[in-house]
């Protein structure tokens, strides 16, 4: 039984026994990629509190934009005039309004807080830093207060743009 168990380890050794080779050559293999600039942009929507024309103050709320770009790349943001925009609305100074039926609210979209850097198109659009991972970007609206309007539901639409 003995010889038997070693011949049965010496065939499976022998068996796994590795080929022989005369030589070996080596090569190098380029491995290459482009990567290209890129962004993406959504919005969530900017809903005003109810809105009371007789109130002394303006309304104002906030909305973000989340934006994503290829790390180191630089883009700009921009926001048009919205579906109906006043008369002498420029991408530059937007005077947007939203509407109910025939009626129409006042409205204006900020880059900061303080709402005096008004954002549109051109030189009013806002500079962006890719960082290669999802940001959120403020949106600052105010309704003017004291505007005679009558009672309804008001509405626009504004389309984010980014350039990179």
């Amino acid at each position: 039984m003995k010889i038997f168990r070693s011949l049965l380890i010496a065939v499976a050794a022998l068996g796994s026994a590795g080929k022989a080779y005369a030589g070996t050559a080596t090569a190098t293999m380029n491995v290459t990629a482009r990567v290209t600039n890129s962004c993406t942009i959504s919005a969530a929507a900017l809903a005003f509190p109810d809105y009371d024309p007789a109130a002394a103050l303006a309304d104002t709320g906030t909305s973000t934009l989340s934006v994503t770009c290829t790390l180191g790349s630089t883009a700009t943001i921009s926001l048009d005039q919205g579906a109906q925009p006043a008369s002498g609305s420029t991408a530059a100074a937007p005077l947007r309004q939203m509407a109910s039926g025939t009626d129409r609210l006042g409205y204006s979209i900020t880059q900061d807080a303080a709402h005096l850097v008004p954002w549109g198109g051109g030189l009013a659009s806002e500079s962006y830093f890719g960082l290669g991972v999802t940001t959120s970007v403020t949106v600052y609206g105010t309704i003017a207060a004291k505007q005679v309007v009558r009672a309804g539901n008001f509405a626009d639409v504004v389309t984010a743009t980014i350039a990179f």
